[in-house]
């Protein structure tokens, strides 16, 4: 009864979500991945992804920062598992052609097997493979997001407010 209720009046939503900026980070980093990504433990990779980007958040004390407590070590609960619920009911996950949102450990299955031809990116930041399209067009990231270190915060930017109003109306 309750899980009805939570899925009615808060879709996507769970207590391990701390922040909202979350919904751009995760795809952010997995196409991060997706381009550098040469092949072996990608689960592996994306936690180490996971943790950097904690260590780029740090500044923000306590605030929301996924993983702050057991830094500079990986989380039990890592972002990507608290929020890829969200990613897929709010419309940032391509549903698969069976109409559902592929799952966390389907994408990384699929990711860690592709080949190198694969992982090229269009100027947009979407994989030139139809097949490896895991997100819909998001807004690009901050500048900072490409600078090893550099701090990043929570503030959503105009382009991904106006994102999320699109797509949580929708």
């Amino acid at each position: 009864l309750h899980q009805a209720y939570a899925d009615r009046f808060f879709p996507g939503t769970s207590v391990l979500q701390t922040r909202l900026r979350y919904i751009f980070f995760l795809p952010w980093l997995y196409l991060d991945l997706m381009q550098s990504f040469r092949g072996g433990d990608f689960e592996r990779e994306l936690t180490q992804k996971e943790v950097e980007l904690t260590g780029r958040l740090k500044h923000n004390k306590d605030a929301g920062v996924i993983g702050i407590r057991s830094y500079p070590n990986p989380t039990s609960q890592p972002a990507s598992l608290a929020y890829w619920t969200a990613l897929g009911t709010w419309g940032l996950l391509r549903k698969l052609p069976d109409g559902d949102f592929p799952s966390r450990s389907k994408v990384h299955r699929i990711l860690s097997s592709r080949r190198i031809t694969t992982r090229w990116l269009d100027d947009d930041r979407e994989p030139l493979d139809d097949r490896w399209r895991v997100f819909v067009g998001i807004p690009d990231p901050p500048k900072v997001w490409g600078k090893q270190g550099a701090k990043l915060n929570f503030r959503l930017g105009r382009e991904e407010k106006e994102f999320l109003i699109k797509h949580l109306v929708a």
